[in-house]
């Protein structure tokens, strides 16, 4: 499995208001990201192989969850956060 530090870094991490850009940034940085696929989902090379362990997924999962929910109660768009990270 490739290693993901960044993202990785917020496993058991709670996704805050205070914390979402870091978080979403670093999925930005280490995948070609859409809050809208599955961690589990992510796969490189030929043959593809897959990313992350399920664990490792379901985690980031929960997290991207947590993001939604921050995103919802704050009024933030979840999806201009990635998209101004790669446009810098």
């Amino acid at each position: 499995m490739a290693s993901t530090p960044k993202t990785l870094a917020f496993e058991e991490t709670t996704i805050t208001k205070d914390n979402i850009n870091e978080f979403l940034e670093a999925c930005s940085e280490e995948f070609t990201f859409s809050p809208d696929n599955d961690f589990n989902d992510y796969v490189t090379g030929e043959p593809a192989k897959r990313v992350l362990t399920y664990a490792q997924g379901d985690s980031l999962n929960k997290r991207l969850d947590e993001a939604f929910e921050v995103c919802h109660r704050e009024g933030i768009d979840i999806y201009q956060i990635p998209i101004r990270h790669l446009n810098k």
